[in-house]
């Protein structure tokens, strides 16, 4: 019996875990005018800034020799939630409540690029599979986080 408890407080969180991320591009491409949308703004942002991150972190713990990492990463990273939280600050108006769901999805976005970021990485600051993929995306979208904040001044 406390096994199948157990079992039962495990299952919602090994679903979650499972939760299928598709390439940040794939997501832009079937969510026609997501720039325009807050919900879609933020998430990619978040898709972003946490790739990058997670890409960081990995760099710094695979070379052992600090000046080889891109610094570039976490500073993108950096760069791209920040001027969300600004954005959102400035024009969710009641629209963009933060609730556990976010934190969780924050979460879950995390595990995910740590986990992609060490089986994904390369060497000299490149990185193949999902990650990979998206890092490349998303420097396309730099331009627009960075507008961002420059529209709402």
């Amino acid at each position: 019996m406390k096994k199948l408890l157990v079992l039962l407080l495990l299952i919602p969180n090994l679903v979650m875990s499972e939760e299928k991320f598709v390439p940040v591009a794939e997501y832009t491409a079937s969510n026609d005018n997501w720039q325009s949308k807050i919900y879609d703004v933020y998430y990619v942002a978040c898709r972003c800034g946490i790739a990058y991150q997670a890409a960081y972190e990995e760099m710094q713990k695979k070379n052992i020799d600090s000046d080889a990492v891109d610094t570039s990463f976490n500073d993108k990273a950096f760069t791209i939630l920040t001027n969300l939280v600004i954005y959102l600050e400035d024009n969710a108006e009641g629209n963009f409540h933060y609730d556990k769901s976010i934190e969780n999805q924050m979460e879950s976005i995390l595990a995910f690029y740590q986990n992609e970021a060490s089986k994904s990485y390369i060497k000299n600051n490149k990185f193949n599979g999902i990650i990979g993929k998206d890092i490349s995306t998303c420097k396309d979208y730099e331009s627009f986080y960075y507008g961002l904040v420059q529209r709402t001044v």
